[in-house]
């Protein structure tokens, strides 16, 4: 199964920094509206493909993965060609191929409109969330003292490795050992932005620019994003000695925090998919034991599933909870989606 490839855009850049400027306790701010692209396309105008020599059917695009649904426009000598009568095409590797009585003559130019992605899937279940992030280039020390303090610390990674070989001590995180001087150190986390939920969020509508037809999801009220809920001893459900996916109730977990009993003993012998909330067995549990979890889970919204090629417009604001005491709200906006 392909995965998706998301990507958050804004006025048709990629979107970095969202300001939303000052706002009183209470209030919230103006709304930015941002697009959540699943394998935003590529359009190629007029591409060289190639010149016919009489013989040589065959031309390759420069890019595969084709969108079927897109516009394909092939000349040769400055002349459309009609696909399935004249020349068919392969979309995964983009190469042309002309059919009898149809190859291109010496001396023809051929050439190619178009638009390409990566391949990427369909994007059934898409999840916003708001974690708090920030990076640091090691000095050689193995302290490094955040903004604030945090409530919780999701993720720790050295060089884009996650770790979990750290203690937290008030904003001060301490790995265990000191990276080498120059490492690139990421911590996430949730602080008051993220727990009083000051980003909020409704989806606005779609784009779709070969006219696949998503389900629009616009929504009227907006939604706060930020935060984590504690579950205890869900009923997962009950082995069958063939079973071994169960679902969790809840989407979007915090990767660390699962427990799994089964017939009340912990056990290990498991995988999460986090973004989704299924756990896989190795084996599947026997029959009529019941099985539990624990875990904390991310305050998520979720959105319309997003085809590739297509994307969810969604409206987001700041919102300056009345209990706030930071000065500045610096949660970021997250897209999680399989």
């Amino acid at each position: 199964m392909s995965i998706p490839k998301i990507d958050i855009f804004r006025d048709d850049s990629l979107a970095t920094l969202l300001g939303f400027g000052a706002r009183p306790l209470g209030g919230s701010s103006n709304p930015i509206e941002i697009e959540v692209w699943n394998d935003k396309p590529t359009t190629i105008t007029n591409e060289s493909v190639g010149t016919g020599d009489g013989s040589n059917p065959t031309f390759g695009l420069a890019h595969g993965n084709l969108y079927a649904s897109a516009s394909l426009t092939v000349k040769v000598a400055g002349v459309t060609k009609t696909e399935t009568t004249q020349y068919t095409v392969n979309h995964t590797t983009g190469v042309i191929t002309f059919l009898p009585g149809h190859i291109p003559t010496a001396g023809q130019a051929v050439t190619a409109s178009y638009s390409y992605g990566t391949g990427a899937g369909t994007a059934s279940d898409v999840y916003l969330l708001a974690r708090r992030r920030e990076t640091f280039i090691s000095s050689g020390s193995a302290a490094f003292t955040l903004s604030v303090i945090p409530s919780m610390v999701y993720e720790v990674m050295v060089n884009d490795v996650l770790t979990d070989d750290y203690t937290i001590s008030d904003n001060v995180v301490t790995l265990g050992s000191a990276p080498d001087s120059g490492s690139v150190v990421l911590v996430i986390y949730e602080d008051e932005s993220c727990a009083l939920q000051m980003i909020q969020v409704k989806s606005s509508g779609v784009t779709d620019p070969f006219f696949q037809s998503p389900v629009d999801d616009a929504e009227t009220a907006y939604i706060g994003i930020g935060g984590h809920e504690d579950v205890s001893g869900e009923a997962v459900g009950t082995g069958d000695d063939a079973t071994v996916i169960f679902a969790l109730d809840n989407p979007c977990i915090i990767e660390g925090s699962l427990e799994v009993q089964v017939d009340g003993s912990t056990v290990t012998n498991y995988t999460l998919d986090p973004i989704r909330g299924e756990i896989e067995f190795d084996a599947a549990p026997g029959d009529t034991l019941e099985i539990t979890a624990s875990y904390s889970r991310y305050k998520i919204h979720r959105i319309g599933a997003i085809p590739a090629a297509c994307a969810r417009k969604v409206q987001t604001r700041g919102h300056a909870a009345t209990t706030a005491t930071q000065g500045t709200a610096e949660a970021s906006l997250e897209v999680w989606a399989v």
